[in-house]
């Protein structure tokens, strides 16, 4: 959304952590109950500085994500927040992993590509 529109949407402090437990209390409901999810978040020091709106929307495409890669066989959906000592300085960590298929080798390169997608038209969660 944000490279789109070209502009820098206004940014607060955040607790990761609570925005990612109250996330998870929407979305848990749409994954089936095939997929296991674990949360191992800490909440200590996990103010960050984003726009909450473009938070939920990316914690929603990882949700969206993962159940898109499980989706045939199931699995685990690990979700962490801790925070880590990068040259002395704290930093705030999301770890998202899961067990799904992975992402195929000849597409590896683009999945950073801003308007990139492997799915359908209407199956993610962006606009059609």
């Amino acid at each position: 959304m944000a490279f789109s529109r070209q502009n820098d949407p206004a940014r607060e402090p955040l607790s990761l952590a609570q925005t990612i437990q109250d996330m998870h209390a929407l979305l848990r409901a749409s994954l089936p109950a095939t997929i296991d999810v674990r949360l191992q978040i800490s909440d200590e020091g996990s103010v960050v500085l984003a726009n909450r709106t473009h938070l939920q929307q990316v914690f929603m495409n990882l949700y969206s994500n993962a159940e898109y890669a499980m989706r045939k066989t199931g699995g685990r959906l690990e979700v962490g927040v801790d925070t880590i000592k990068v040259k002395e300085k704290p930093w705030v960590r999301l770890t998202v992993r899961d067990t799904g298929e992975g992402i195929a080798p000849d597409i590896i390169d683009r999945i950073f590509d801003p308007f990139f997608t492997t799915k359908d038209t209407g199956e993610g969660t962006g606009r059609v």
